[in-house]
């Protein structure tokens, strides 16, 4: 029996261990890479990416006339990019490449995808990025690598959003995305063999709504077509109401896990998260970066906190400099939410002592 059987015995018990990794820690762990090696590699990586397509361009320039054949030399790419990182082997230059052959094979897919009547005004222009986001999704799922995971999980949603977009779909596609990222965060652990997945896919898909937090990237594609319906759920209050419902769900999930009494919590979180929707009409990204912050500190992850904070900062900075009105209203305003929130603090100051003391 060594040290470690307790603790061993106890992840086993809460499910956050499988059978088959307990003999992994009793082994010497190997020794990390430092991240600026790990940085180094990856932009090494994308380079060589780069580098790859303009060789392939300038030899075979004739092939991107041709969307089958890109997308034939994509396929084969990302398949020995999946052979190398399937490999046993921990070497960052193999990875790396691996990564890079993998990038370039997915621009080569698509290229294939918008060449194919390359029309930007064409019906079909959006179901093109649906169908990136088809592909992105199934490589975010296949290929094992973390960095590989986090950029076409990225990329993957934002494919959807501009493609839903264009089909008039912005309120179904963006609060989808929400709900995703937030769902897997809060099941980050479970069940266990799926953590590094669900990790590199919170990330990507994260890193897409802040993106689209100002609304600049899918509004940019949107002025350039003319090809999207209108259903009536790309306007920004339809936009918002939804947002607000998953805001309004996982803040719920989030006090029911840290307080078992939900006699008027329903109503409790009512109050305060009724103007944050208000305001979300006008705010787009409010409702995420506040609710993505919360599931943050909520899991302890300091770097999903730090970029749930940028957005939220990024959010509220943009729209006061955009407001269209006086600097004094400007003024009044920023005192109003500081005695808010001042409010709000001593509320939930009073209502701790009052925990304490009972």
């Amino acid at each position: 029996m060594t040290e470690m059987t307790p603790l061993i015995a106890t992840l086993r018990r809460a499910g956050l261990l499988l059978e088959s990794s307990s003999a992994d820690l009793d082994s010497k762990p190997a020794s990390p890479v430092p991240w600026f090696v790990q940085v180094l590699h990856a932009f090494t990586g994308w380079v060589a990416s780069l580098f790859f397509l303009l060789l392939l361009g300038s030899v075979f320039h004739r092939l991107f006339s041709t969307p089958l054949a890109l997308f034939g030399i994509g396929v084969v790419l990302i398949a020995l990019a999946y052979g190398v990182l399937r490999a046993p082997s921990e070497t960052l230059f193999l990875e790396h490449g691996a990564l890079a052959l993998s990038l370039a094979g997915q621009a080569l897919i698509g290229f294939a995808l918008f060449q194919w009547n390359g029309n930007m005004y064409a019906p079909t222009y959006a179901f093109r990025w649906l169908a990136l986001a088809g592909v992105e999704g199934v490589l975010a799922i296949v290929i094992p690598q973390h960095l590989h995971r986090v950029l076409s999980t990225w990329v993957a949603a934002l494919a959807l959003i501009v493609g839903a977009g264009l089909l008039g779909l912005t309120a179904i596609a963006v609060p989808s995305v929400f709900a995703l990222a937030v769902w897997v965060w809060l099941h980050e652990f479970r069940p266990p063999n799926t953590i590094a997945l669900k990790q590199a896919a919170g990330y990507g898909l994260s890193l897409a709504l802040f993106l689209g937090i100002g609304d600049d990237f899918r509004m940019g594609f949107l002025s350039h077509s003319t090809s999207h319906l209108h259903f009536g759920l790309d306007h920004p209050a339809v936009v918002a109401f939804f947002n607000s419902a998953v805001m309004f769900f996982a803040a719920s999930f989030l006090a029911r896990r840290l307080k078992r009494r939900t006699t008027h919590l329903l109503f409790a979180l009512l109050i305060p998260l009724l103007p944050i929707a208000i305001l979300s009409v006008w705010m787009h990204g409010l409702p995420i970066a506040l609710i993505l912050l919360m599931v943050g500190f909520a899991r302890g992850n300091r770097l999903l906190q730090g970029m749930s904070l940028a957005a939220l900062l990024w959010t509220v900075g943009r729209f006061y400099y955009t407001l269209e009105t006086t600097l004094l209203l400007k003024s009044a305003l920023l005192i109003a939410a500081g005695v808010v929130l001042l409010v709000g603090y001593g509320v939930l100051k009073y209502r701790e002592g009052a925990h304490d003391a009972s």
